[in-house]
């Protein structure tokens, strides 16, 4: 194709271009003014709703008629629930020039409608009469398309822009030179950058399939988002079997609830990749996919990112199962420990007073005694006497079971058969004679 058949040949298709982008333009804007039409008639609605419950009609009509001013309604009527007219308010509009206009069918009204809502209920509905002013857009939209397709066909007539447009094209040249050299050296560097990342990768995932511990990270739903191997080793469970699933499938209860109260207490969701909240350790119990249970030393680190903030949680457990055992050893013997220094006060305690009531209770037991030497057999006192040390013997065999105590002596009470115990006896002194 030459130069003149090039240039013969641009009009028509410019021509056809413009019309298509005219008639896109037309449909795109009607539908925009529309939307935004009736996106302000909804946002009348929302304004006197609480007028209208609050039975402020004056203040309601006034707005009304500003709205109805400022949005060029011919007439705005606002209708109750039940269907009756509560007001009709009525403009200047249309002009005169409108009104020719739609009479020849240049333009049109268009009804509006839009219910009033309080507290989720139907109070009514707003009902415009609406004359849109797009035609005066179009008229320019138009001008203006006309007014390029003459520089068009002026362009198309100019032999001088030849030389314009091969040098346009030279200096496009030229930058898509430039432009592919700076390309080259980007996908280079992206290529060491690919490179420098899978090497990083390799040599965490090494790290993670091989350390005793586990590794694993929780998103902000507490899905497992990714688990290290060494999960299976640890807790019977495999890294598939768990990504995706909630937290409290491995987690015991108390402990889902001990991490969550965590996150409530340091506000995670609030925080920025500006001011992370530091690494956290926790001791967890991690339910084993045999049933049993084991405690780990959780260390938690926090992920953020410049565009969501908080996106999750990274989770390094080791297993304290054997160290919690041990310290619960520790504290068991502790209280053994303590207990025995309390039985050992409380001995040297009951000693002392042991020794004291003896030497009370030593005149209690033997001067009855003396005085039932000294009186009748059928003395009327003799049975108080006998009473008074009865009891006296009662109460040091009370003390001396306090200096057995004292002396940590081992004792043991048994039922026994008493004959039995007399039949030994006797059989024994026989044996002896």
């Amino acid at each position: 194709m030459n130069i003149a058949e090039h240039h013969t040949k641009l009009p028509i298709w410019a021509m056809g271009l413009l019309t298509i982008l005219f008639c896109v333009f037309t449909l795109s804007y009607e539908k925009y003014v529309s939307e935004q039409a009736q996106e302000k008639l909804d946002q009348h609605a929302r304004i006197i709703a609480d007028d209208l419950w609050n039975f402020n009609f004056n203040g309601a009509i006034e707005y009304l008629k500003l709205a109805a001013d400022s949005n060029h309604y011919e007439k705005l009527a606002v209708i109750s629930h039940n269907g009756e007219l509560f007001q009709e308010i009525s403009t200047s509009f249309p002009t005169p020039l409108e009104s020719i206009l739609i009479r020849i069918h240049l333009t049109s009204r268009v009804i509006l409608v839009s219910q009033i809502v309080y507290n989720n209920n139907i109070i009514g509905w707003i009902e415009a009469v609406w004359i849109p002013e797009t035609l005066y857009t179009h008229l320019f939209v138009f001008i203006f398309f006309q007014m390029i397709l003459l520089a068009v066909l002026l362009y198309s007539r100019i032999v001088g822009e030849k030389v314009k447009l091969e040098h346009m094209v030279n200096e496009r040249t030229n930058e898509l030179t430039r432009s592919n050299s700076i390309l080259k050296k980007q996908i280079e560097e992206r290529i060491h950058a690919e490179e420098a990342l899978r090497k990083s990768e390799e040599k965490y995932r090494f790290l993670a399939e091989n350390i005793e511990d586990v590794i694993w990270t929780l998103n902000t739903d507490f899905q497992y988002s990714y688990v290290s191997p060494v999960a299976e080793k640890m807790y019977g469970w495999k890294p598939k079997e768990l990504v995706g699933s909630e937290m409290d499938k491995i987690l015991v209860p108390t402990s889902c609830t001990v991490f969550r109260q965590f996150l409530k207490e340091i506000n995670v969701f609030e925080k920025n990749d500006f001011n992370p909240p530091q690494p956290a350790i926790l001791e967890l119990e991690i339910k084993h996919k045999n049933g049993s249970t084991i405690w780990c030393e959780v260390t938690i680190s926090f992920l953020f990112d410049d565009i969501s903030g908080f996106t999750g949680t990274m989770w390094v457990a080791r297993n304290i199962t054997e160290r919690r055992i041990a310290q619960r050893e520790r504290e068991e013997l502790q209280e053994k420990l303590e207990r025995s220094k309390k039985m050992e006060s409380l001995g040297l305690l009951a000693g002392g007073v042991a020794h004291d009531l003896n030497n009370v209770l030593s005149g209690i037991v033997s001067y009855p005694d003396l005085i039932l030497l000294d009186i009748n057999q059928d003395s009327p006192l003799r049975e108080r006497i006998e009473t008074i040390r009865d009891s006296g013997i009662k109460a040091a065999e009370i003390v001396n079971d306090l200096l057995t105590l004292t002396r940590r002596g081992v004792f043991s009470t048994q039922v026994l058969n008493l004959n039995t115990l007399v039949k030994e006896y006797i059989s024994s002194q026989n044996t002896g004679r």
